[in-house]
């Protein structure tokens, strides 16, 4: 299905990279023009984080939210208290952290 949304919340330049979490019902998408843009499940902009560098791969690193970005040689990560907005946060308790074998 495809769901528009306002071509002016578009990356200006071209996606290097895009991650889903379902938990959370976003997914992100990273582009050379230095910005990660957080899009809700019904691809509507919510938030723009702005980069002093190109992130050339993104991934959600854990359940909780927390973004892996690749830059140069980097691996960088950034917090979900950092990025997620209210509303996200509050319903994030909702969500079970998976089970892991030990």
């Amino acid at each position: 299905n495809k769901y528009p949304h306002d071509p002016d919340h578009d990356h200006t330049g071209a996606i290097t990279s895009c991650t889903v979490s379902e938990s959370h019902r976003i997914f992100l998408s990273a582009s050379v023009d230095s910005t990660i843009k957080m899009w809700n499940h019904n691809n509507q902009l919510v938030r723009t984080l702005v980069l002093n560098t190109i992130p050339s791969a993104i991934t959600f690193g854990n359940h909780e939210g927390d973004i892996l970005l690749s830059i140069k040689k980097e691996i960088r990560k950034i917090n979900y208290k950092k990025y997620l907005p209210e509303e996200y946060l509050k319903t994030h308790d909702r969500y079970p952290v998976p089970h892991t074998c030990e």
